[in-house]
């Protein structure tokens, strides 16, 4: 088995099929060698069996030089274990190659009965070359699949993900290198082969194109990583000031419910009695909401769990009330709050107003926005209660205070969003999610010296 071709070009092509078989490219705790592969895949061409036999005295050569550059710094994290996976890498593309050659090989010379090297000289010949190289890489890839879902995970999982998919950095020497070995097989002639040989180690700059984006790939994946451990932090710091910002009204309220008790203690008016009992069930119903909330929000049971609701629908009525009675029982509970500030509290419905059932999250949304006003005010709050043109009900929270800075206004609903120095920044942004759990709609409206935020709800 003689090599005809000048010694200097079959050394040429050895030294490319050597560099080849020295360049890995490492992916996932598996190496892969595409320049050993389009290497290997010219040799065959222009040289048949010999073009095999080149490989593999390539592949023996490499083997002494991977284990002798284990001490380099470079090599030196690897390791002699590291070295002998490659090594085993090296022999499984080996492999690959040789079984592609010889699935080709059988469609080219003992089928078709062709002769190497092979030509690309006329339509014909074209034809037959595309035909034998897509056998020969598809048993090349058959081979290398395997291989790898024998010792790691296959190709294919992952789907086309750019960032997770083991397939996507295959594709760029897929696609330069079946152009870079049309052409070097096609430039190839026996009298003056040299062409072949330097279009060939254009190889070279489809491997580093490979590598930089096996390199980006890496970086992309850390900064997916990334942003999610930041999102997954976001989430849990939102859901921890929901959680403070609906346990400190809470809090609030059974403080004010106790300090009534104690001025209550020792009564013995009738009347007294009846105030007393009503700041108890006061209290047993702020410690009820306060676990529910709880609930809801680190364990996804409370209202989304007994089987009427679950978060978004939005449909299910609040024990049978509608919204006038949620306005009602939510402005009578913060009544004494706004009181106690010297503001007037109002509530005015609208003759026209036909009663429209309650989601169960209304409750807290109109509670976030009615504390807001409070907080908000300068003398005066009035919730007003319409309908929406029979369609469904419009609350529009109406305060006399200085409102939101206009530069501000897109960021009224955004969380921790607050003007006020002690504020949480999640009212409003709590009211915001809970109007769409409702399919409804919260809005900003800045009128004169009126602060509205209108809450508009479909019909059930």
């Amino acid at each position: 088995m003689a090599f005809d071709e000048p010694a200097l070009f079959v050394a040429g092509l050895f030294a490319v099929t050597l560099a080849g078989a020295l360049l890995p490219i490492r992916l996932e705790g598996r190496e892969d060698h595409v320049v050993l592969t389009m290497a290997g895949a010219v040799d065959a061409a222009l040289l048949g069996a010999r073009g095999l036999l080149l490989v593999w005295c390539a592949v023996a050569a490499a083997g002494p030089l991977i284990v002798a550059m284990t001490p380099l710094p470079w090599r030196r994290a690897l390791g002699v274990p590291g070295a002998i996976r490659s090594i085993a890498w090296l022999v499984v593309s080996a492999v690959s190659v040789s079984v592609g050659f010889l699935c080709a090989n059988f469609v080219y010379s003992g089928l078709l009965s062709h002769q190497y090297p092979i030509t690309l000289q006329s339509t014909p010949d074209v034809l037959v070359a595309a035909l034998v190289a897509v056998v020969g890489w598809v048993a090349t890839m058959s081979i290398r699949l395997l291989s790898q879902r024998a010792i790691s995970k296959p190709l294919i999982t992952q789907g086309l993900d750019p960032f997770e998919s083991p397939l996507i950095p295959y594709l760029l020497p897929l696609m330069g290198g079946f152009p870079l070995i049309t052409a070097s097989v096609a430039m190839y002639r026996p009298a003056d082969p040299w062409p072949a040989l330097i279009i060939l180690w254009w190889c070279f700059p489809v491997y580093g194109a490979t590598v930089f984006e096996l390199h980006r790939r890496r970086i992309g994946q850390e900064l997916r990583r990334d942003v999610l451990a930041k999102q997954r932090l976001a989430a849990i710091g939102e859901v921890s000031a929901r959680i403070v910002h609906q346990s400190r009204h809470q809090v609030g309220l059974m403080g004010w419910s106790i300090h009534r008790l104690r001025g209550l203690t020792g009564a013995t008016e009738a009347d007294d009695l009846v105030a007393a009992r009503r700041e108890l069930d006061a209290l047993a119903d702020a410690k009820d909401r306060l676990s529910t909330m709880l609930a809801s929000e680190l364990l996804h049971e409370g209202e989304a769990t007994d089987g009427d609701e679950v978060p978004g629908s939005g449909s299910s009525p609040a024990d049978g009330a509608d919204v006038l009675d949620v306005v009602t029982e939510v402005s009578d509970q913060l009544r004494g709050e706004a009181e106690r500030q010297g503001l007037a509290l109002t509530i005015e419905v609208d003759p026209a107003y036909r009663p429209e059932p309650a989601g169960k999250r209304l409750r807290d949304c109109v509670f976030n926005l009615l504390d807001n006003a409070i907080d908000a005010a300068s003398s005066r709050v009035v919730v007003r209660v319409r309908d929406l043109d029979g369609s469904g009900s419009v609350i529009a929270v109406i305060d006399d205070g200085p409102g939101v800075p206009v530069g501000d206004v897109d960021k009224v609903f955004e969380p921790f969003f607050t003007t006020k120095s002690d504020g949480t920044g999640m009212g409003l942004a709590i009211a915001d999610a809970l109007a769409g759990d409702l399919g409804g709609q919260l809005s900003y409206e800045r009128d004169g010296t009126a602060t509205t935020f209108v809450v508009v709800l479909p019909g059930h």
